[in-house]
């Protein structure tokens, strides 16, 4: 049998890319993925699709005061900004594109967040990668803050806990949409992986920064004093996932009484499905 007739085949479902570790979700077969998600990324970031870069343009005239973040959502400056990346005719012209990285607590997704980051580092990409475990929405948040070109999550979210999974965000920060996935697997083999170590990432004050503007931006929706000062016990069960004891410190300092059951990680999830 040859190399190409042995290879996995490989589907993006409704989120994402999974698998069962070590059957299908192995190191080799998340090279291939994340090599055809960084040339659907090259693609990207040519002149012939400027959306690619639209946003973090309109990131910067905000943070220089050019514009405020209402208009920087309005059809009006985004068909101006996407008018001029359009003239910036060639690939040389551009900055490497962001991909922010992040990881849950299954079982090596650490390791395949590394690999995952390396993979993109190779073909010239530009990494954050995060240094601990976050929740999905962390790095959604994460991606459209900084104005990258998208990201990547290992995480399987209610899969049994012999699964992992390759989730992509779109610079939007929500999933990727069929048409992108689609294209990604398109990409499936065009090339050889191209690997580049990361020993010490860039971005990490970047990750910090989006934790804390994730948590300021939660706390802006519930009034989080009211709840602190409640007379009241409440138990909070991540089952060992990558909620950890993100509700108890949101609660604490008051007289609620928080306790927070099952917060250690635990890649089998306790022997229950993580759902």
């Amino acid at each position: 049998m040859s190399g190409k007739e042995a290879l996995t085949p490989i589907r993006f479902g409704t989120d994402g890319w999974r698998a069962v570790i070590a059957q299908d979700f192995t190191f080799a077969n998340l090279e291939r993925v994340a090599q055809a998600y960084a040339d659907y990324l090259i693609q990207q970031s040519t002149s012939q699709n400027p959306e690619a870069i639209t946003q973090p343009l309109l990131k910067q005239l905000v943070e220089a005061g050019q514009i405020s973040e209402v208009e920087a959502e309005t059809s009006m400056f985004r068909n101006v900004v996407q008018k001029a990346a359009g003239e910036m005719t060639s690939k040389e012209n551009l900055p490497p594109s962001l991909i922010i990285v992040g990881y849950d607590r299954r079982f090596l997704s650490e390791q395949f967040a590394e690999r995952a980051a390396e993979i993109l580092a190779g073909n010239g990409l530009r990494i954050a990668l995060f240094d601990e475990a976050v929740p999905t929405p962390v790095v959604s948040w994460a991606v459209k803050l900084n104005g990258a070109a998208g990201g990547i999550v290992i995480t399987a979210s209610h899969n049994p806990a012999d699964f992992n999974g390759f989730k992509i965000k779109a610079p939007w920060g929500g999933s990727a949409s069929p048409e992108i996935t689609s294209t990604v697997e398109s990409l499936l083999d065009a090339q050889s992986p191209r690997r580049q170590s990361i020993a010490t990432p860039d971005g990490r004050e970047m990750l910090k920064a989006a934790i804390a503007s994730y948590r300021a931006q939660i706390a802006s929706y519930i009034d989080l004093e009211r709840l602190k000062h409640a007379r009241m016990n409440v138990i909070v069960d991540p089952m060992h996932g990558v909620g950890g004891r993100w509700v108890e410190s949101f609660l604490q300092g008051g007289t609620l009484q928080t306790e927070t059951i099952r917060a250690e990680r635990d890649p089998l999830f306790g022997g229950v499905n993580p759902e």
